[in-house]
């Protein structure tokens, strides 16, 4: 479980995994979540699931801090991420 504290404006790293899935779970503010080409806008207490070959990056589009939790599955450890770049160019 990660807790991640977002400045309005700022951008997660776009990243996939080999093994991890990973959900989402917004707690306050306002964000979108970009996976592969789609992008979906989250409120509070929305969650969104997140296979592990999907590509994926969050964008805090609010005026405030968003609070996310993200939770992820299974416990991998360091080098199952694989970042991405230019991901929302």
């Amino acid at each position: 479980m990660t807790v991640m504290k977002m400045a309005p404006g700022i951008t997660s790293v776009a990243h996939r995994h080999k093994q991890q899935e990973e959900t989402y779970l917004v707690i306050d503010g306002d964000v979108e979540i970009k996976l592969e080409d789609e992008i979906v806008k989250l409120k509070p207490f929305d969650a969104v699931r997140v296979s592990r070959d999907t590509a994926r990056a969050l964008r805090n589009v609010g005026n405030k801090e968003a609070l996310i939790i993200a939770f992820g599955t299974p416990n991998t450890g360091p080098g199952d991420s694989i970042n991405l770049e230019n991901f929302w160019d």
